[in-house]
This record gives structure tokens, sequence and C-alpha cells, in this order.
């Protein structure tokens, strides 16, 4: 499994991105790391991304729910 980058990101509109996530986002799809802005646990639609880092995705899933307001659960 690669370490480091994260290899897809969950593009699902019923896991919109928290500004205060509970967990990290992260799992494994297809032998690399994948997150979840909402950290949602199933439902997932997975798109690739080029190895994009954790600390990148996590800054731009905190600033669009900054933008979108709060999360509903």
């Amino acid at each position: 499994m690669e370490t480091g980058t994260v290899g897809f990101i969950c593009t699902a509109t019923a896991h919109p991105a928290r500004s205060s996530a509970s967990g990290t986002g992260l799992t494994v799809h297809e032998g690399k790391w994948a997150f979840c802005p909402g950290d949602g646990s199933a439902g997932h639609t997975w798109s690739a991304v080029d190895g994009v880092s954790l600390d990148e995705l996590t800054r731009a899933a905190t600033s669009a729910a900054r933008v979108s307001g709060p999360a509903k659960d």
C-alpha cells in the first residue's frame, strides 16, 4: 500500500465537508489511501487524485465547510 499521499477523494454529495471532523476521513480504496471530507462510512463516490497530501485535503475540506456552513448530521 502507498503511504504519504492520498489517491482518491470522495465526491458523494451526501458527504459534505465538516468544519471539525470527528475522525481523519481516511480509509483504503483499491490499495491506496482515500479521503472522505465528511468522514462518511459508506456510500462513497471515489474520484482519483494525483497523490495529494492529507494536509492539503484537510485544509481544503475545512475551508469549504466554513464557506458553506455547518454540516448536518
